[in-house]
């Protein structure tokens, strides 16, 4: 019986992925030819004093960040917000109103604090982005200029070159990494005190005769 609904669940996400890959794919293509478009349609002359590496990093990114959100909103979003509601619901029946307050109230703090700080963040990704686009103008312009690199005899300069961006876009990235570290601890810190208020409410009513220790209903608003 655990084989069937094991071989049941992952027939069901590999159908799942096969058909969101038809999705996000031609979402990619739709986006990544009206950013080429787009391009075609500016002017000569900035394009001309534009990085064709920077460039073609800014769309790639776009394209790649057009699954994630699309597959983070069908696959992650939209069904835990209905699991919330449902468990809302049944939290609300059995440990009462009080115990469905606060599991809310942490769903508000939790969605209000990584908006505001995912917002801070954002000036620190935005950095870590224009180094990466810098890096990559680096590389691709210092290959495409590789006989006049050569005919000057510029390797080691070109080196020293695309390793200070290198350096820069390491630190940025170092960055990032932090701050993401800081926001799950920050979201640890709200789910954990949830945990902590929900216990306390369900402990002040076992004491106070409206739950009886033991009860399924305890533990269904514990757990």
């Amino acid at each position: 019986m655990v084989l069937r609904a094991r071989s049941g669940l992952e027939a069901f996400n590999e159908l799942r992925s096969a058909l969101f890959a038809t999705v996000s794919q031609s979402s990619c293509r739709a986006l990544a030819r009206r950013s080429f478009q787009h391009l075609h349609s500016l002017d000569a002359s900035y394009l001309l004093s534009s990085k064709p590496g920077a460039l073609n990093v800014v769309v790639n990114r776009a394209t790649k960040s057009l699954t994630q959100v699309l597959n983070m909103l069908l696959f992650n979003v939209m069904p835990i917000a209905v699991e919330c509601a449902m468990a809302l619901g049944v939290m609300a029946t059995l440990a009462g109103p009080g115990c469905a307050l606060a599991a809310f109230n942490t769903l508000l703090a939790y969605v209000a604090f990584t908006t505001w700080f995912s917002n801070h963040r954002r000036e620190i990704m935005k950095r870590a982005n224009r180094a990466e686009e810098d890096a990559s103008a680096v590389f691709y312009d210092s290959l495409a200029n590789c006989e006049i690199v050569k005919y000057f005899q510029g390797e080691a300069h070109e080196i020293r070159r695309y390793d200070t961006a290198l350096a820069r876009y390491e630190a940025e990235q170092v960055s990032v990494l932090h701050s993401l570290a800081k926001l799950n601890f920050g979201q640890s810190v709200i789910v954990v005190s949830s945990f902590t208020s929900i216990l306390a409410l369900t402990s002040l009513r076992v004491l106070s005769g409206q739950l009886p220790a033991g009860s399924h209903k305890v533990e269904s608003c514990c757990f």
